[in-house]
């Protein structure tokens, strides 16, 4: 809830664009939900014997093809509606950052790593574009989508409906258990990516005083080193992902 908040302030201005693509995305799932009925009108009038079966078929495939155009350009405007509102979100939190960055006192930074600091300023700031995206209007569309389909294969089998959401308690045990992993290896990636944008910035700084005192090899195992423990995390955190797919 405190991600949304600070998410909802930074893209207060984005009023128009949000709605816009609320709508695009509402006319992109109506979009995806007719694209059964040409199909089976299509697959009707192949098996029909006559001579408007040609006609019909024709009908058919054209409807299948303008629904699929039609999708395939919703979706298209809907994700443009979407990168620019969340780039322009993520221009107002940069300048936000650098702005904190530029009034933190002389003790706060000397006690902050420049390292650790550049890494989440200009990586870990990304995060509000991906919850914006990724996951406020993914949320969004994919629960409007999912109450349309239920609501449509309702009305054509019950039964086989009931089949078909009786996979969504399994599949949410399965995300909340696999949620804590998930994240804790998540952070664990970042903090040793993080390690290395320091290691960096401190070798480009102090770069004359590592020549003047050879130490260049000292300087490189201890890289090495850093970058041996980002590739563990990352690895880790990546095999615990195909492991959460592979369950879903």
């Amino acid at each position: 809830m405190d991600s949304l908040r600070a998410l909802a302030r930074f893209y207060r201005g984005d009023g128009p664009r949000v709605a816009l693509a609320l709508v695009l995305s509402a006319l992109a799932t109506a979009a995806g939900l007719a694209k059964p009925w040409p199909v089976a009108a299509l697959v009707d009038g192949w098996a029909k014997d006559g001579e408007g079966r040609g006609m019909e078929v024709t009908r058919a495939a054209a409807a299948l093809f303008g629904v699929y155009v039609a999708h395939a350009l919703l979706g298209s405007l809907l994700s443009m509606v979407l990168v620019r509102t969340g780039l322009g979100g993520l221009q107002r939190v940069r300048l936000a950052l650098h702005e904190w960055m530029l009034r933190l006192s002389l003790r706060r930074l000397l006690d902050s790593k420049p390292g650790d600091l550049l890494y989440r300023a200009t990586w870990d700031a990304f995060a509000f574009q991906t919850l914006f995206h990724q996951g406020l209007f993914t949320l969004l569309t994919s629960a409007g989508a999912l109450v349309a389909m239920t609501a449509v294969m309702w009305r054509v089998h019950p039964g086989m409906t009931g089949v078909a959401l009786a996979t969504v308690p399994p599949l949410l045990v399965v995300m909340r258990g696999f949620a804590n992993g998930v994240g804790g290896r998540a952070t664990a990636a970042q903090a040793a990516d993080a390690r290395l944008a320091e290691r960096t910035q401190q070798a480009l700084a102090n770069l004359p005083v590592l020549q003047a005192f050879q130490g260049e090899a000292r300087e490189a195992a201890a890289f090495a080193a850093d970058t041996t423990t980002a590739r563990q995390a990352r690895s880790g955190q990546h095999q615990f992902e195909v492991g959460y797919l592979a369950s879903v």
